[in-house]
């Protein structure tokens, strides 16, 4: 009886610390990222970027997390886990750093590259460890949980961001971000237990990562269908994320401060409802949550493509809440359908997915966002742009990606019609 208490004792003890770490290394990520984001004018002005070139920004990042994720998911579920993800924490913050001190657009872009492979191995494992710690009855809980530190990181980047660059500059944002992340990677040091190494397991190569990620497709329809309704939900909610910022900025001539206290409105929404949704598809059908999250997502993407000049902010602030209430119900029901579609030993291969969906998603929208601003605005420094050209592309791309939604929804409805098929 003592042992058995003692062994709850340290399961419980272990749940604790991998969801404490968890929750930590996903607000670090998105801090990062909408944080960033709200820096993107200031930097395009300091190198004279153009407005086409600033996507890189994001893109270079989003690239190369959609090519390493899944290799490193693999990797950590033949290996170790733990291990691949402290390097992935300590990458993110060592290119933080040296981020502070980028002389050039070009030398920005390459440390964005290597925040990128960070990143890639942090979302290949962080969720995985977490997953597989906790039983399958509390799986939609601990995601919710986790997934509204996602949204504690992106409410709190804006807002943050926008003080630290109004009143020291963009580079004193990355000082920021270092810290963050130098605070996540002293806590897995201490208090993630060390992990046995795994044995007889197959020898890692290409094809076989390739061919192993195959048979997860193959057959697995909630598998293949919870994770395209993610990419086209990414892909249609990036375009918010992306615009609202340079909209408030440069459209509505508003200081960053500004920006960030009215973007702040989403994720906030996003931090309370989404550890309800995941306690709720512990409880009821995961499917038909998410499609109602997707639905309320195309309907804030409709709402915000009539945003002008003179847009009162309490439009603005309910489109942002519409948007938070969907994301917050799409995205932990979404989840847990996926790993509840595997096998534990391929957690990290499934979380990878999960995040090569989202950030896949997220490459197709800013391309898509990158073409109509190209046919809208043209290769013209940021700063030169006039107001009216930057709201017509942002409507543009709202309608277009409100299509791209309802789309969703579609296949997330159809995904429960399968699964009723089969069964």
């Amino acid at each position: 009886m003592h042992e058995t208490a003692t062994l709850d004792k340290r399961e419980r003890s272990i749940q604790r610390a991998t969801l404490t770490v968890a929750m930590l290394t996903n607000f670090s990520i998105p801090f990062t990222v909408s944080s960033v984001n709200i820096a993107v004018p200031h930097i395009g002005t300091e190198f004279n970027a153009s407005a086409t070139s600033l996507s890189w920004i994001v893109l270079s990042f989003l690239i190369v997390t959609v090519v390493l994720a899944i290799p490193f998911g693999r990797i950590a579920d033949i290996y170790r886990r733990t291990p691949i993800l402290k390097l992935g924490i300590f990458l993110v913050c060592l290119s933080a750093v040296l981020n502070i001190f980028a002389p050039s657009m070009e030398a920005f872009l390459l440390l964005r590259i290597m925040q990128g492979v960070g990143s890639a191995m942090i979302f290949a494992t962080n969720i995985a460890l977490l997953v597989g710690v906790f039983p399958a009855s509390e799986r939609g809980k601990v995601l919710g949980v986790s997934i509204s530190a996602v949204y504690t990181g992106a409410s709190v980047g804006p807002f943050v961001g926008g003080q630290v660059i109004q009143y020291f500059g963009w580079r004193a944002l990355f000082v920021v971000i270092a810290a963050i992340a130098l605070a996540a990677f002293i806590m897995a040091m201490v208090r993630l237990p060390k992990e046995s190494k795994k044995e007889g397991k197959e020898e890692l190569n290409l094809h076989g990562i390739i061919f192993h990620v195959a048979r997860l497709f193959s057959g697995n329809r909630a598998f293949t269908l919870s994770n395209l309704a993610g990419l086209f939900n990414y892909a249609s909610i990036f375009a918010i994320i992306y615009f609202m910022s340079i909209y408030l900025q440069l459209g509505r001539g508003w200081s960053a401060g500004t920006a960030g206290l009215i973007v702040i409105a989403q994720p906030a929404v996003q931090i309370v409802l989404s550890p309800i949704a995941g306690r709720l598809s512990d409880k009821r059908p995961p499917a038909i949550i998410a499609s109602i999250g997707m639905a309320l997502c195309a309907c804030a993407l409709f709402m915000l493509s009539f945003l002008g000049e003179q847009t009162s902010v309490p439009y603005i602030v309910a489109g942002l809440i519409v948007a938070g209430t969907g994301v917050a119900l799409f995205v932990s029901p979404n989840s847990n359908m996926v790993y509840g579609s595997v096998s534990s030993d391929d957690y990290s291969v499934a979380a990878s997915v999960i995040s090569t969906s989202r950030t896949f998603g997220q490459v197709i929208g800013t391309g898509i966002l990158t073409v109509i601003i190209s046919a809208v605005i043209g290769s013209v420094p940021i700063q030169s742009v006039e107001p009216a050209g930057i709201i017509r592309s942002m409507q543009v791309s709202f309608w277009v990606f409100s299509a791209v939604c309802v789309a969703g929804v579609f296949i997330s409805l159809s995904r429960r019609e399968k699964e009723r098929g089969s069964k």
